[in-house]
This record gives structure tokens, sequence and C-alpha cells, in this order.
């Protein structure tokens, strides 16, 4: 004879004991901070800029180095709960990013104990311990990529719905203009969000076509709702202070690396339009030894050696030298760079591809370990 008695659901925390035990969470994590000195306002080079952010002229706004995301936050938490405040609000935020994210997984079926691994593995994770003290952009912009993610999850599961779609432009927008770093959640939304589309259903061969040119549909809506506003600052920058793109910025980033790669004959071989800054460069080099400034030691052409100069190259060298040129006009200043950087990459893209090579080992190396 058998059992007939049934089995017994297993046993869930009703909301209220969720929502407790988030709550118990998020404050041993805040405790767990304010302990260990992270909750401590850290300022960085990069944090002036951010504090005067030009508010008072459209025209120096558009020719800031820097998006007005993360200083109107700064004016916002400073006039309200005060500047010292900032890493709290950061930390809440993520905390708030990542517990959204656990209650979506949970919502497409993940096991509770999964959910809450993830999220507390992004919630202690080295971006957040290391960038939620700092007046910086990192922590903030990380936290909406999370709600990106998370977004775009409840965007799948309401079959792509144009509401949702709106939901999920809102932090990928927040994100690029905190940070325009996170261009790339532009083309990551349209795959991923096809991709979740895709795996979503389990649909007989078929079908799927025609099943994942909808999804390829919705997914480029999602894409597009991100891109025009970023298209139309684009545009604004263009017509008002001639120079269409997101920032004047980036291409420093590079000069850092291009500028190391040549001699200072090489450097100064370059065409007569590119050559004040080359020269400048090789001045201002000396101006950071003088100084006593030491460069990293190690071999010129190695990745390590590289990467270990390549701040003081691009903020003590580079970035001075073309300030020097064009004192004040920071368009021109980058243009300049750019001019540069371009000159230096068609006379020696071997060199670049040996570079990116050697970077993208290293990167799987670091992956893997």
């Amino acid at each position: 004879m058998t059992d007939s008695t049934p089995t017994p659901p297993p046993r869930t925390l009703r909301p209220t004991g969720r929502l407790l035990v988030a709550l118990a969470i998020a404050a041993l994590i805040v405790l767990a901070y304010g302990l260990t000195g992270r909750l401590a306002l850290r300022t960085v080079p990069d944090s002036p800029s951010y504090l005067d952010y030009p508010f008072d002229s459209l025209s120096a706004a558009l020719r800031s180095q820097r998006t007005p995301g993360y200083p109107l936050i700064i004016r916002l938490v400073d006039a309200t709960l005060g500047l010292r405040l900032m890493p709290l609000v950061q930390l809440l935020l993520h905390l708030a990013a990542c517990a959204a994210l656990v209650r979506e997984l949970g919502r497409w079926g993940t096991p509770p104990s999964r959910s809450l691994a993830a999220g507390l593995a992004i919630a202690l994770g080295c971006t957040a311990l290391a960038n939620v003290p700092v007046l910086a952009t990192d922590a903030l912009a990380a936290s909406l990529g999370v709600l990106t993610a998370t977004a775009l999850l409840r965007w799948a599961r309401r079959e792509g719905r144009i509401g949702a779609a709106c939901w999920v432009a809102l932090p990928a927008l927040g994100a690029i203009a905190m940070r325009p770093a996170y261009l790339f959640l532009i083309p990551w939304t349209f795959l991923a969000g096809a991709l979740l589309l895709h795996l979503r259903h389990r649909l007989p061969r078929a079908t799927w076509r025609e099943h994942d040119r909808r999804g390829l549909a919705r997914a480029a809506v999602v894409m597009a709702l991100i891109a025009l506003p970023i298209v139309a600052w684009v545009g604004l920058r263009g017509r008002v202070v001639g120079d269409p793109a997101i920032l004047p910025f980036g291409h420093q980033n590079l000069a850092g690396l291009t500028v190391q790669w040549v001699s200072d004959e090489e450097l100064l071989a370059t065409p007569e339009a590119t050559r004040p800054l080359a020269a400048e460069i090789i001045r201002q080099r000396q101006r950071f030894l003088d100084a006593g400034g030491r460069f990293a030691l190690g071999d010129p052409g190695a990745t390590m050696t590289l990467e270990s100069r390549w701040d003081d190259y691009t903020w003590y060298v580079v970035v001075p030298a073309a300030d020097r040129l064009h004192p004040g006009d920071t368009i021109a200043s980058h243009h300049a760079i750019r001019d540069l950087n371009r000159e230096l990459l068609q006379r020696y893209p071997g060199r670049y591809v040996r570079w990116l090579s050697l970077a993208a080992r290293r990167a799987a190396w670091g992956i893997a370990a």
C-alpha cells in the first residue's frame, strides 16, 4: 500500500520575511564598510573636474571633459545631505541595484540561494570595495550598469514590451551620462536582449526564425531608445562648440601608449602639423623628470612597462604638453592629440598590433587566474 499523503511544498519566506532578510544583509554590509573605513570620502585627481563642472555656461559645459551626470548628483547630495555622505549614498544605491537583480533572478526561477549569491558577489566585488568611497564615477556607473542588466531581464520576461524597454533605457543612459565608457551598453542591450528573448522560449526549430525576427526588432527598439539621446547630445555639441563627439576626451588615453612606442627622432619626424605637439611632449617629459618624476623601470617595449608608465605619460607628459600649446581650449588640445595619434598609428601599425596581441594575452591570463 502506497502512502498517498501529498508532499508539502518547499518552505519559502513570505515577502515580509524576505524584506527583513534583505535589510539585515544590507545593514551588515553598511556596517562592515563603515568599520573598515570605506565610508570616508576619498578624492582622486579626477574629483576636482566633477566638483568644478561649469553649470553656469552651456558653451563651457559642452567644452568640459566631463558629462553632466555625476556633477549633478554631487550637487544634489551636497545640497541635501552633505558631500561627506557621498560614499554612503553610492553604497546604498549599489545595494539597491544588487537587491533588484536578486529579485529579478528569482522571477526567472533562479533558486533563492543562487540569486542571493549573485547579488552578494556584485555587492562585495572589487568595483564596489574599491570605488564606493571615491568621489568619481566608477561606483555609481557600475550600479547603473547592474540596473540596466536587471531591467533587460525584466524586459525579456515581459516579452519586449515598449514600457519595459523604456526602463532599460533609463539606467543605461544614466550610466553613459555618468561615465561614457559605458557606451558599450548600446550594442550590448541589443545583442543580450535578442539572446534573452531567444532563450526564454523553447520553440520548435521551424518557428525560431519568425520568433527571432520579432526579437531582433524589439531589441533594436531598446538600442534606439538609448542611442537617440546620445546622438542628440553629440549633435548639440557639434552645433554649439563645433565638436560633434560625446566629449573632448579619450585620445589622450591612447597617446599615453603611442608616444612610448616611438623614439624622439621618430616623434619629431611626424608632419609639420603634428610636430609642435611632438616637440612639446619631449620637452614636457624632461620637465617631469627634472621635477623629480620617475617612470617605471623595465624593458620599454614590454607590456607591463608600457602599462606601468601609461598614467605618467598620459597625465604628466601628453596632456600638459597639449595644454601648453592650446591653453584653456580643451577641444583644440584634444584634437591635437588625436591628430598625433592618427599619424603614429598610420606610420607604425605593426607596433599597435603587437601591443594589442600582448595585452589580449595578458587579459586572458588575468581572466583565467
